[in-house]
């Protein structure tokens, strides 16, 4: 493994326009990847870790200790910076693009170690949520658009949804609010470019089978005043 940083600076984790941030990030890893992780200070000592049936040491202190002194947060930003949703199979992704001369198995040991580590604190993020950018769902249908909202929970997100655009969904819908990521304000235009352009083409659609529909419509109409003028005329003749 290379050589890490005497100390990760955190906050370069979340920065992806630091020149140091892909070493940093990489720097966390490599130290997880450690039977006893040193910490962003390096000051977690080897004697605080304590054995576990599954292989992965954890601290003896702390509620999440596997994490080794790192919180939650932090992880889950490292999962974003590198695209990653914290599980197993990315990890392997990642091991595989970064070390090619490793084998299978090897590949397999770091994958593992690497998602009982992080992705516990990536769903914990994901499951709380935090002030960012939550997608919105009306109903459970499969192929329902996904509306995006900022908001600081997720309970407040569906606040946001229900009063703004509530009224245009039936009442029977359940709103339903999913944590993307951390993000502002400013990205919800981009972001809702694809719903609204969804439901925009959908109200094409529909007009055109009204148009449709009415000609159907009009045809029928017309068929029954004929059948009827005839009955009459035939009858009177």
């Amino acid at each position: 493994m290379a050589r890490r940083p005497k100390r990760i600076t955190l906050e370069i984790i979340s920065d992806s326009t630091h020149k140091l941030h892909k070493k940093y990030c990489a720097a966390l890893v490599d130290d997880l990847l450690r039977k006893r992780p040193r910490g962003p200070d390096c000051a977690i000592e080897a004697d605080a870790y304590q054995s576990t049936w599954n292989g992965h040491t954890t601290l003896k202190d702390g509620e999440n200790g596997e994490t080794c002194g790192y919180s939650d947060l932090i992880l889950y930003r490292l999962c974003i910076a590198l695209s990653n949703d914290g599980s197993e199979w990315d990890w392997k992704y990642y091991a595989r693009d970064r070390w090619p001369e490793l084998k299978q198995a090897g590949t397999t040991r770091r994958g593992r170690r690497l998602a009982h580590r992080i992705e516990p604190a990536y769903r914990r993020i994901r499951r709380a949520g935090r002030p960012g950018i939550y997608s919105i769902q009306f109903g459970h249908s499969y192929n329902a658009a996904k509306i995006m909202v900022y908001a600081e929970s997720a309970e407040m997100a569906k606040l946001v949804a229900k009063t703004s655009m509530g009224c245009t969904f039936p009442s029977k819908d359940e709103c339903n609010a999913t944590f993307e990521r951390e993000g502002c304000v400013s990205e919800l235009m981009g972001l809702n470019a694809s719903p609204a352009a969804k439901f925009s083409r959908q109200a094409v659609a529909n007009r055109e089978e009204i148009k449709k529909l009415q000609k159907e419509i009009e045809i029928l109409e017309l068929r029954s005043s004929m059948i009827t003028t005839y009955s009459i005329a035939a009858v009177a003749q």
